[in-house]
């Protein structure tokens, strides 16, 4: 890139100063700032082909952009949560760490748990609680906790 170009010139009248600024316009500048006894004119610069460096942007920013664009298509669907009231529903209270799990889901139907809590139906038999977790018990969003219908417990 070269350095902007500026030239002076002294004229001694008005006239000479007209006709300066005229030759000046032929020759492509154009007025920036002009007065009886002051002219200042611009030409803009040349435009120069694409440059090495230009050619180089595109060639790097162009990939990197597209993958951006695959990498967004590749992220997790939006989650979405429904609450709604069941003034038939028991008061459920959230996990330890309530934070992690913004709602307290109901116990599934199918889960069905001895009087004590300590056992549940497989359809067939009586299962320990401490030793498995129902698979049909409804998890916590990390899947580390499952709800009992009155308490989370870990899962197994």
């Amino acid at each position: 890139m070269t350095a902007p170009q500026h030239q002076q010139l002294v004229v001694g009248s008005k006239e000479q100063l007209d006709a300066a600024v005229a030759r000046y316009i032929d020759a492509g500048y154009g007025p920036r700032q002009v007065s009886d006894d002051l002219a200042i004119l611009v030409r803009p610069g040349r435009q120069k082909g694409l440059g090495l460096g230009f050619v180089l942007l595109i060639l790097v920013c162009f990939p990197v952009g597209i993958l951006m664009a695959i990498s967004r298509s590749r992220q997790a669907a939006e989650s979405t949560v429904t609450v709604r009231v069941d003034s038939t529903a028991a008061s459920e209270p959230g996990p330890a760490s309530a934070s992690a799990t913004p709602a307290t889901p109901a116990t599934p139907s199918q889960l069905r748990l001895s009087e004590d809590g300590e056992r549940w139906w497989d359809g067939e038999s009586w299962i320990s609680a401490t030793e498995a977790t129902p698979p049909m018990a409804r998890r916590n969003p990390d899947g580390t906790l499952w709800w009992d219908g009155k308490a989370w417990r870990a899962v197994r």
